[in-house]
């Protein structure tokens, strides 16, 4: 969707975009994609490979029946893992014959805490998060080490708003410093991240068209249109923008658009989840176009369990009987 997910901040993967997913996800999720990236011609990337594994857990609520401080739960935790290998790089000396090779390598792992005010319903819908990474690169016989902070926050609006539907996110991510390989340090990609995403019932969409307004049978047929503005500090601004569809409660159709982005620009991608009801399996797959060497895939995997009640979440909206009904009757969200 164009790497405009700032605002998307309903599953484990999201700590990618924003922390603050933490602070209102409802149930446990792990996620795990994987990309092989494409070689240059010259045989440099060759076998180069990007791996990413992210977990959400719900945390435990605080001892006692009432509330304890501000916040409504201990909130919950989360952890990121990811892996770089750039492949094969050959080595030479004073003739472009290689006299052997290297595999650069980075990593970095991290762990995360989100939660959300419970004073009213402005701060139950105000989410934050933050989270700590230990980086490591690796080039051939020299590597480096390094933390980082991950910050995000993200302003739900609540039902009672005209705004209903939109959703805002700000993150900062890669706040640290990384040591020197020998007497040299390479910069941290220092990002500010802002977006914005507005989630619809497609049933809305066709009777604005002049078609019928039970269209869509249930409410799982939806869409999301997200917009996000990213700087890196050494960078120029680039803005992404993305839609995704979903039919029939599982199938989701995604598209989006880098724009001032020398590497990218048009992505796709599609995704199947399977809910039972307490568990919830999904398989995502999307074509990433990369102007500078070519194009790349990337397939990821996510296992969701143990819906916590009483979040207000999206889940538990669908799961509504009384919201369903509402929609096949063809009525809108407000009546």
């Amino acid at each position: 969707m164009g790497s405009s997910s700032t605002a998307v901040i309903d599953e484990a993967s999201s700590l990618n975009w924003n922390p603050a997913s933490l602070g209102i996800v409802s149930r446990n999720d792990v996620s795990l994609s994987t990309m092989k990236l494409n070689s240059f011609d010259d045989g440099f990337l060759e076998g180069a490979k990007l791996i990413n594994v992210n977990a959400s857990m719900i945390g435990a609520d605080f001892i006692g029946s009432g509330k304890k401080g501000p916040f409504a739960d201990a909130g919950n935790f989360g952890a990121s893992l990811v892996y770089a290998d750039y492949g094969s790089v050959p080595i030479t000396e004073d003739t472009p014959d290689a006299i052997g090779s290297f595999t650069p390598r980075n990593f970095a792992f991290g762990a995360y805490y989100g939660n959300r005010f419970d004073t009213n319903e402005w701060t139950r819908n105000l989410p934050i998060g933050i989270g700590i990474k230990y980086i490591n690169q690796s080039l051939g016989q020299y590597s480096s080490n390094g933390f980082a902070f991950d910050l995000g926050s993200a302003l739900i609006m609540p039902q009672s708003s005209p705004m209903r539907g939109f959703t805002f996110g700000l993150s900062i991510l890669n706040l640290g410093a990384a040591g020197a390989f020998i007497d040299e340090s390479d910069p941290l990609p220092l990002t500010f991240r802002t977006g914005t995403a507005y989630r619809f019932f497609m049933n809305d969409v066709v009777k604005l068209m002049g078609g019928p307004g039970n269209f869509f049978r249930t409410i799982g047929e939806d869409g999301l249109l997200t917009l996000d503005v990213t700087k890196v500090l050494s960078n120029d601004f680039v803005i992404g923008t993305g839609l995704e569809l979903r039919f029939f409660e599982m199938l989701m159709i995604r598209t989006g658009y880098e724009f001032n982005q020398d590497t990218r620009g048009f992505t796709v991608g599609t995704g199947f989840r399977y809910n039972t009801g307490a568990e919830a399996y999904s398989i995502n797959f999307a074509w990433v176009p990369q102007r500078l060497i070519g194009d790349n895939f990337r397939l990821s995997l996510s296992y969701t369990w143990g819906l916590h009640a009483g979040s207000g979440s999206r889940d538990e909206l669908e799961g509504s009987d009384k919201v369903k009904i509402r929609r096949r009757s063809g009525l809108s969200f407000d009546d």
